[in-house]
């Protein structure tokens, strides 16, 4: 689900991208789990997840990924 769906896709306001608190949410909500920060962190890096910290984006490279796919935003 953390690779197919948006935060904002499961019924999160207006979140692209995931964070442990977010995850911890869906989990809770979805499972009725409850996990640490750190529990979660450590359970997904054994999944094979790993931490990747946003950037902030080039307006000419996003027209050209636009371009590329065909996807208006």
């Amino acid at each position: 689900m953390l690779t197919n769906k948006r935060p904002v896709d499961v019924g999160f306001d207006a979140k692209y991208t995931w964070t442990l608190k977010l995850a911890i949410g869906y989990i809770e909500r979805e499972f009725n789990q409850a996990f640490s920060e750190r529990g979660l962190s450590l359970l997904l890096h054994r999944l094979g997840f790993s931490y990747t910290k946003a950037t902030a984006a080039d307006p000419e490279e996003q027209q050209k990924f636009r371009e590329k796919t065909a996807i208006n935003f």
